[in-house]
């Protein structure tokens, strides 16, 4: 039971230390800061129809009851603007929701508090003032210690403004200070319950990532993989297209003389020289040694340029372990396809270049 109760006692006292947490913390604290005050632009329209409208209680009381209900009116639209231009910042800053919600919460706190102590000095219902705490502790999130600070400062403040006008005899001591305890253990068990929500799903979600990053990239070179390929198909159709095959020469004999760690090595310099040319958006392995590049809306000498420069580049790789040079052929083909089989068609056209390529490639190995 001890260490039960010293575990729930440390969880409830934590500190938030990672920052995306306080981000999301701090953006779900702006969203609500709007919900909120809709919700209370909503309530108080009503409640100044009603002042407005039904002729009751003297003038001033009604005159006092109108100001009132504009002034929470005003605020309530402030807040939703400057919350709204918080939300829509590219980074929510949470210095900036912080102090909002705390300048929020002390304005709103003091209209509760003078308009249920103008009700309490004449024998009325001091509900206002309960209602401003509960909108806050239902909406917004406040860490311990500033929960501590802001209901209990707000409790007492109002107790004493009783007890300095007539000793506060129609408030329940007790009840008081057990609603006062409840306000704070509440919204701060509200609080850290929403940041476990916030951290699980930022795990979620970048594992998810993870999962998607890992089903659609080769696993040694990091290129996008078939599976990529497959989702992107329908992209390129309707595009003018090069679509290029790439093969590094001999690579079994890299396997052969270097081993097959010193081959993995090759296939990854292939790929980042690759991606440096080439980018690594339209660039997938697509077999063993093979690798596939489709480039959209390029010219063919943009193309062809691109093609010598990753040639040349692979010229000037050096691996350890390795003493040979690495060469690479490639084959092309360039079109715009309508239908998927289009597309297909063009990659086994372009499949045909590449072996015609190594052809040549080999023949000249041979007479050397």
């Amino acid at each position: 039971m001890g260490k039960t109760f010293t575990d729930w006692f440390r969880w409830f006292v934590r500190r938030t230390s990672a920052s995306d947490t306080r981000v999301d913390v701090a953006n779900s604290n702006l969203g609500s800061i709007r919900l909120m005050g809709a919700f209370v632009i909503a309530l108080e329209t009503i409640t100044l129809a009603y002042v407005l409208l039904v002729p009751e209680g003297q003038i001033q009381s009604r005159a006092a009851s109108a100001t009132s209900v504009g002034l929470i009116l005003l605020l309530c639209i402030v807040s939703i603007g400057i919350a709204h231009a918080l939300k829509r910042g590219e980074k929510t800053s949470v210095l900036a929701a912080d102090a909002l919600l705390v300048a929020i919460f002390v304005l709103a706190t003091a209209w509760g508090i003078f308009a249920s102590y103008r009700h309490y000095v004449v024998g009325e219902q001091i509900v206002t003032f309960y209602v401003v705490q509960l909108c806050f502790i239902c909406f917004l999130l406040t860490k311990p210690l500033q929960s501590v600070i802001m209901y209990g400062g707000a409790f007492g403040t109002f107790y004493a403004m009783c007890v300095a006008f007539d000793g506060a005899p129609s408030l329940n001591v007790t009840n008081y200070v057990l609603f006062t305890i409840i306000a704070i253990l509440g919204a701060a068990v509200r609080y850290q319950t929403m940041v476990d929500v916030f951290a699980r799903r930022r795990q979620i979600d970048e594992l998810n990532a993870e999962l998607r990053h890992t089903s659609t990239h080769d696993e040694l070179t990091g290129l996008l993989n078939r599976t990529a390929l497959r989702d992107r198909f329908e992209s390129y159709l309707g595009r003018d297209l090069h679509v290029l095959i790439l093969d590094v020469d001999h690579f079994k004999e890299f396997n052969d003389a270097f081993g097959h760690m010193a081959g993995d090595r090759v296939l990854i310099a292939v790929a980042d020289a690759i991606t440096d040319v080439f980018g690594d958006k339209c660039a997938y392995r697509f077999g063993g040694d093979e690798f596939l590049v489709i480039l959209v809306d390029e010219s063919d000498d943009e193309v062809m340029r691109k093609v010598e420069t990753w040639q040349r580049e692979l010229l000037d790789i050096s691996l350890e372990g390795v003493s040979r040079k690495i060469v690479c052929s490639a084959g092309m083909s360039c079109g715009a396809p309508v239908a998927a089989g289009d597309l297909r068609d063009m990659i086994e056209h372009a499949d045909v270049k590449l072996y015609n390529d190594k052809a040549v490639h080999h023949a000249q190995d041979s007479g050397e």
